[in-house]
């Protein structure tokens, strides 16, 4: 979960090979299948989303079937970037719903920020892109993950708005951000 996390497409991607070829060895469907949305994730980092976004989906159909709620605002989370790499806008936003509900319902908020931040590469894809909204997205991310000592999400949600202000010429504040 770690290097998902951390964009290491390739240590995600041998860390879940592993655990999906230890799970089917011991029968352990729900270790599959967060295996299998993991392995999805590294596939659509790796620029492959269509079939990285399909593992996700039959990963995430199995953990919805078992009602199991942990990870799955992050699964979501993933799912929808997924999606907004791919550049459906809808879907994103559709599993990023699911990711504030499975938030909510379960209390599970080590991905508040992400979600934003998520939100904010969301608004980005709208046509006309929604920058008020995507700088809005941002800073909350910033500041959640400031609140809840969250540096790598400070640094992800930091370095999106820092990129959104300098496409908008606006350098100094970049900088600053």
């Amino acid at each position: 979960v770690v290097a998902a996390a951390l964009g290491d497409a390739s240590a995600a991607k041998a860390w879940s090979e592993e655990l999906i070829v230890l799970a089917n060895q011991q029968g352990f469907v729900l270790a599959l299948s967060w295996a299998h949305i993991q392995h999805g994730y590294a596939l659509a980092l790796e620029g492959k989303t269509g079939p990285g976004i399909a593992q996700m989906l039959e990963g995430l159909a199995t953990v919805h079937a078992a009602r199991a709620l942990a990870a799955l605002a992050q699964s979501h989370c993933w799912l929808a970037e997924s999606y907004a790499t791919a550049g459906q806008a809808e879907n994103a936003s559709k599993a990023l719903a699911e990711a504030f509900a499975a938030m909510e319902n379960t209390g599970e908020r080590l991905f508040e920020s992400e979600l934003h931040r998520v939100s904010g590469e969301i608004a980005l894809l709208s046509d006309p892109p929604d920058s008020r909204e995507a700088e809005r997205c941002f800073r909350i991310a910033i500041d959640t993950a400031r609140n809840s000592g969250a540096k790598l999400w400070e640094l992800r949600s930091a370095a999106s708005l820092a990129a959104l202000l300098s496409k908008q010429g606006r350098r100094a504040e970049a900088v600053e951000v």
